[in-house]
């Protein structure tokens, strides 16, 4: 697949900081990549409808959203894009991500039995 986007997301989780569900339909456990994809928008859409609708997990039905799933996933730009993980600049595009199924142990809170 190939797309022209403002913004793209990849994560393996549904919800990230401040209860913002970027990637909602993500599990730690499905062995796949969750990618969303921001097309080409405005700026009034973006505020008054997109964002509202991502705490709310509601925006993969915005026809500006694009969603995909994968083990891996290749980003490619021209002009090279800076790339960002956790906060950190650690290259530019193009890049290839993956996953090594179990490779990580997670520890998760269990079910509270009171």
């Amino acid at each position: 697949m190939t797309r022209h986007v403002d913004y793209w997301r990849s994560a393996t989780a549904a919800t990230l900081v401040a209860a913002c569900s970027i990637t909602p339909l993500a599990r730690t456990d499905d062995g796949l990549l969750d990618v969303v994809i921001l097309g080409a928008t405005d700026r009034r859409t973006l505020v008054s409808e997109l964002l509202p609708r991502v705490y709310r997990g509601s925006h993969l039905r915005h026809q500006a959203v694009h969603f995909a799933r994968g083990t891996a996933i290749t980003v490619e730009a021209s002009p090279a894009l800076p790339l960002e993980l956790d906060g950190e600049i650690v290259g530019t595009t193009p890049a290839r991500f993956s996953l090594l199924p179990a490779y990580l142990d997670l520890l998760v809170p269990g079910e509270d039995t009171r």
